[in-house]
């Protein structure tokens, strides 16, 4: 049998766990992946925030049949949060909006609000999320200045623990669906 010119390499088919580091988005990692691979048929399971590192589970080949339940399965994040400012876009990235002194929250009054998110609750997606409004990320249309109307969506929490508190930074560990 006669090889092709430029073929290049074989198809292969499984899931690898890439880490994603800060400052590029979940498409751009799986960009720079599938260059580097020369595979054509490339799949990530999940977003994660351009300003955020993580495990991104990406699937080659025959195994893009399976992340659906890669994506459906739970998954864990480690958060840093800093009690009393506020930004415009709800993170570290935006512009601070306003501050308040956050001496009086102890551990215990943390402990019993993280409790209050346990279970299925109901939670409208931030405009500044990788949520999909008319095939656009609203954080695109946010940074747009366009703000649209977002419909609660059900999510679950399966556990949040309280790594660190040392006021006013507060260190959180969260299962959730």
């Amino acid at each position: 049998m006669a090889k092709r010119k430029n073929a290049g390499p074989p198809p292969v088919n499984g899931f690898i766990n890439l880490f994603k580091p800060p400052g590029i988005t979940s498409m751009d990692a799986l960009r720079r992946l599938k260059r580097i691979s020369g595979q054509r048929k490339v799949g990530h399971g999940g977003t994660i925030d351009p300003l955020a590192s993580g495990v991104l589970p990406i699937c080659f080949g025959q195994a893009t049949r399976l992340i659906d339940h890669v994506v459906e399965s739970s998954k864990r994040y480690n958060m840093e949060v800093t009690l009393g400012v506020a930004t415009t876009t709800f993170d570290a990235e935006g512009e601070v909006t306003a501050t308040k002194d956050a001496s009086g929250v102890s551990r215990e009054l943390i402990d019993t609000a993280v409790q209050s998110f346990l279970g299925r609750i109901e939670q409208v997606p931030p405009m500044y999320s990788a949520v999909k409004y008319q095939g656009q990320r609203l954080y695109k249309l946010a940074r747009a200045g366009i703000e649209v109307e977002r419909k609660p969506r059900l999510v679950e929490i399966h556990s949040i623990q309280v790594l660190n508190f040392s006021p006013p930074s507060l260190s959180l560990d969260v299962e959730c669906g």
